[in-house]
Parts: C-alpha cells; sequence; structure tokens
C-alpha cells in the first residue's frame, strides 16, 4: 500500500509539557550585548555555514516533491500550540526575526532572518532593523514590516489568548515601531536568555490579516517563508507550494508534503518504497539492517532530545534525604543500562546534555555514574537503617522507559535484601499526571527534554519552577539561577552555571543518566541537515536542502 495516499485520521498525543515553561524541545541560545563576549558567534548573511561539502544547489527547483511523515499535531495556530508538530509544520511558511542555524547537532550559530541587524545599544534594548524585502504570502500579498512584529509579539504574549509560552515576554517593558523598517524592544531589566526567545522555531510572525480571515485560532499558515501552505488537513495531511516572492535564496523544491504514518514499520516501508525522503528513531538494534536495506540513504547520528532520569520526589521520605538520593544513584550501572536499554548508543548525561557544550559539565564532573555499590550502601545503612519499599514505574509502551524502572529494581534490590521495589506499568496519561501535575510518585524513571540553557533548567530546578515535578529545594540553588539569569556577560554566567552544575550533581534532586543517540535517515536530498534544537532543522531543511537528481 501506499501509505502517501492513505487517508489517517487516528490521533496520537505527544508527552505534554505541562508546566515545562521550555523553549520548544531543546530551542534557545544567548548572544551577549555588544559591550561584551558574545556567547556564541553571529552568522553573517554572506557566511552561511555547511555541514558537509555538497554541490551547489542549481538555481531551478527539481519538479519532484519532498515526503516525509510529519502531520502529526492538534492545530494549525504556531502561537496557541504547544504540539511539537506545529511547530515543525510552520517552519515551512513562517519565518522569525531571528534565527538559530546548527552546522552540527548543537553547533549554534545565529543568523538574522525577517530583521537583516540587530543593534543592542545596552543590555536592556534590541533594536532589530525590518529587511523590506520580504512579502506575505496570498491573499495578504504586501511587504512584512514593524508593525507585523510588534502584532505577532503582542498575541504571544496576551493571557486572552491562551498562549502556552506567554510567559517568556514577561521580561518585555514595551515595543515600539518608530517606523515601518525599525522594531525596538525595550526589557524591564538584563535578561541574559531573552535572545533565545527571538530566535527560537516558537516565535515565527504572522499578519494581522489573519485574524480577520480565521479568527482567533488560525486555520492554515499564511507567512513571509518559503511555502505558501495550501493544505492544512491536521494529524493528515499537508501540502506546502514554492513561494515565488520568497526573499531569501531558494527555496529548492517545488512541493513539499507531509503525511502521518503512525505505524514505525510501515514508515521504515515506506521509506523503503522511496514514498517519503526522510524517516527518523531508527532504533539502534536495528540500524545496521535498515542501512542495508537502504543502501543509497544518508544516516545522520544526532543526540536524542530526551536525557535518561530518574526522578525522586524530594517531598517524600526517605528521597527527602540527599544521601538517599546519592545512594540510589551510585547503586545503579547506568553503563549497563545504556547497553541494554540503547544497545550501548548513547551517553552520559549531567543536567544538561553534552552536545550544548557551552553548559554541560564534563564526564569526569558526574560524580555518581560510575557504579559504587559499597559507598552506596554505606550511605544508605545511615540514612535507613531498616528495610523499606520503593515503587517505582513508568510508561509501559515504551521499552526504554519501563525497562530504566526495572533495572532500578534489580540493582537497589541486590545492594540490599530488606529493600523492596515495586514496579508499576503505567499509562501515558497517568504518567504525565503523577510526575507534572498531582507529584504523586516515589520514584519516576523515563526522559526529560534536555535543557539547552541554563533559563530552562531553572524551570525544572529552581524551588518556584513551574515545571519543578520533585519538589527540590535550596536557597543557593535559587540564588544562583536568578542572578545567572540577569548576567549578560557570557564568563560571568559561565562561571555561575559551573557553581549550579556542581551542586545539582552532587544533590541529585533528580539523577540525569545517559542520552541516547538518534538515528535518521535521508534519502535522493542534499543538504539535509538534523539539529539538537527542535524544528531547527526543519527550518533550514525547507530553505537549503534540494534534490540530488
Amino acid at each position: 500500500m501506499n501509505y502517501w495516499n492513505r487517508q489517517l485520521i487516528s490521533r496520537r498525543s505527544i508527552i505534554k509539557k505541562t508546566g515545562f515553561g521550555l523553549i520548544g524541545l531543546g530551542g534557545s541560545i544567548l548572544n551577549g550585548c555588544e559591550n561584551h563576549e558574545p556567547e556564541i558567534p553571529v552568522a553573517r548573511p554572506t557566511s552561511t555555514p555547511t555541514p558537509t561539502p555538497t554541490p551547489t544547489p542549481t538555481p531551478t527547483p527539481a519538479k519532484k516533491i519532498l515526503r516525509w511523515s510529519g502531520a502529526n499535531t492538534d492545530i494549525n495556530d504556531i502561537h496557541q500550540g504547544d504540539h511539537i508538530g506545529t511547530q515543525k509544520i510552520a517552519q515551512m511558511s513562517l519565518d522569525g526575526l531571528w534565527q538559530m542555524i546548527e552546522p552540527t547537532p548543537g553547533d549554534l550559530l545565529y543568523s538574522p532572518m525577517l530583521a537583516d541587524s540587530l543593534e543592542q545599544p545596552d543590555e536592556t534594548t534590541y533594536i532589530f532593523h525590518i529587511r523590506e524585502n520580504a512579502m506575505f504570502h496570498p491573499p495578504v500579498n504586501r511587504a512584512f514590516t514593524s508593525e507585523d512584529a510588534k502584532f505577532s509579539f503582542e498575541r504571544m504574549s496576551a493571557d486572552a489568548l491562551q498562549s502556552p509560552r506567554n510567559s517568556w515576554f514577561d521580561p518585555v517593558l514595551s515595543y515600539e515601531v518608530p517606523n515601518q523598517q525599525t522594531f525596538i524592544i525595550k526589557t524591564k531589566e538584563p535578561t541574559a536568555g531573552f535572545l533565545d526567545v527571538i530566535a527560537n522555531p516558537w516565535t515565527c510572525m504572522i499578519a494581522k490579516e489573519q485574524v480577520d480571515i480565521d479568527g482567533d485560532m488560525f486555520q492554515k499558515y499564511i507567512g513571509t517563508g518559503p511555502f505558501t501552505n495550501e493544505k492544512a488537513d491536521v494529524n493528515n495531511e499537508y501540502v506546502f507550494k514554492r513561494f515565488e516572492n520568497y526573499w531569501d535564496k531558494g527555496p529548492y523544491i517545488e512541493e513539499i508534503q507531509l503525511n502521518w504514518i503512525p505505524d514505525k514499520i510501515a514508515e521504515q516501508s515506506a521509506f523503503y518504497a522511496g514514498e517519503i525522503h526522510s524517516i527518523s528513531g531508527i532504533p539502534a538494534d536495528i540500524k545496521e539492517k535498515f542501512q542495508e536495506q537502504n543502501p543509497n540513504a544518508t544516516e545522520h547520528k544526532i543526540p536524542s532530545t530526551g536525557i535518561g532520569i530518574i526522578a525522586m520526589n524530594n517531598l517524600r521520605q526517605p528521597y527527602n534525604d540527599v544521601r538517599v538520593r546519592q545512594a540510589i544513584a551510585l547503586a545503579v550501572d547506568i553503563p549497563e543500562w545504556m547497553e541494554v536499554l540503547a544497545g550501548g548508543q548513547g551517553f552520559l548525561t549531567g543536567p544538561i546534555a553534552k552536545q550544548f557544550k557551552r553548559w554541560a559539565p564534563h564526564d569526569k564532573e558526574l560524580l555518581y555514574h560510575e557504579a559504587n555499590a559499597m559507598e552506596a550502601k554505606k550511605l544508605l545503612d545511615a540514612a535507613v537503617p531498616s528495610g523499606f519499599t520503593i515503587n517505582t514505574g513508568s510508561i509501559g509502551s515504551i521499552p526504554s522507559y519501563i525497562g530504566s524502572s526495572k533495572k532500578l529494581k534489580a540493582d537497589l534490590e541486590a545492594l540490599r535484601s530488606d529493600i523492596t521495589v515495586n514496579v508499576e506499568s503505567m499509562k501515558q496519561k497517568d504518567y504525565e499526571e503523577r510526575l507534572f501535575v498531582t507529584h504523586d510518585f516515589d520514584i519516576i524513571t523515563g526522559q526529560d527534554f534536555s535543557s539547552d540553557n541554563p533559563n530552562m533548567l531553572q524551570d525544572r530546578l529552581h524551588s518556584q519552577g513551574n515545571g519543578n515535578y520533585t519538589g527540590y529545594a535550596n536557597t543557593e540553588v535559587d540564588s544562583l539561577f536568578e542572578t545567572q539569569s540577569k548576567t549578560v556577560n557570557f564568563e560571568e554566567r559561565q562561571k555561575i552555571i559551573e557553581q549550579l552544575m556542581k551542586i545539582l550533581i552532587k544533590e541529585v534532586p533528580t539523577f540525569y543518566t545517559y542520552s541516547p543517540w538518534s538515528f535518521d535517515f535521508s534519502q535522493d536530498i542534499w543538504n539535509w541537515r538534523r539539529s539538537a534544537i527542535t524544528a531547527n532543522d526543519v527550518r533550514w531543511n525547507a530553505r537549503q536542502s534540494y534534490f540530488k537528481s
């Protein structure tokens, strides 16, 4: 069966990021003010980096349709959606003021987009100069201006809109439009992560006319991007066609079609049959066989967006005792877990995964990733001399999640004969509710999204963070988080984060275990990238990829 033509109407939800306060699944970087050392280099329009040497794209787009299984989402309004599919799909038709590009996953560069330059005269002022040649798609058919930027930011930050990211714009003091090509944002105080928000793939610009067309909930994507959105059938099919008046070079594809193949075996069959050009999430244990079956496909090995967690409820005894948390971390054999659960395809991780090397701790700083049963037993005996029962569990339908709970049971029960570990196989809805909302658990295993910026981690581990699911509280940690969020100078901020990492690793509010590698494949296309920041790759590929033939 040609799965492209099959009309798929089933829905599948992803793990909701209740209270995460995250910037996408990964989504942010910081550029310091002009008086400070920039945290990441800026990619100028004349020097766009390339991941690997590839042939120069021909100026004439190939008369072929680029396809992949990417129609899984729930709504078509980028400002109101929190489904990661919405963020990805929007990149075909919508642009941002500023963007992030990744020559290799985690290697982050800023680059202009609808603003062709940025001035920062002080630590609270951002002056964006709007390019003059960016046109909106039909039926708007006019140039993008600073008024559209103001409207877009105000819409994203409006409480009445129920935007899941309106808190991102809490630092804003004002939006100013001195003329049609100048847009000024002023913040209330220096905010180290604010440019992260501007460059994030969620932060897309729209035309105010679309409210007149669709009302408060948008039905399709109308923007200034490289493709017009011709069909937007949620969770089923999307069609995008090349926008002839796109302001930048490209795109080099005539048409993109997205469908939704929920069954991974069926998706692999569609790739083998040449019905789709990209596929993600090939399991490590079948990767070599998949490559043999698709010898002309290009492998993309990238860090997973998820990092393994052993989440311990710091508000319950005995997990409110740091010695117990340290003992549990020392008792588990994470390299062995990684071998069994990820086919050995992964790497150890702390609170921030190592691909985000500006902030991530080094392996030598991970105190508890080398199992030490003797030290673990010593700590546990001192903290809990008599036996006790641990209730743990995870999503039963995800092997690596529930497998982590089973490995935890084996390691802890081997430590002391008077420890009993009960493993519960949960439905995804129950897992989400208990971990993120009610906090009704002893220990839960699974994955969290890898923070690529300290501000994202602050939401998880500050005592007042909306996403603090363990109940961890440490006044020194709170103070360090608050200080780093206002420290624009990169070197100073990095020193603060180093202090934070040492405390968080030592106190183990959550034990971060390992990050698996993800294996994706593409075929018949050049200049195709995968990214560590979700949707950065879709944004790049829609604008820069092209058919080999």
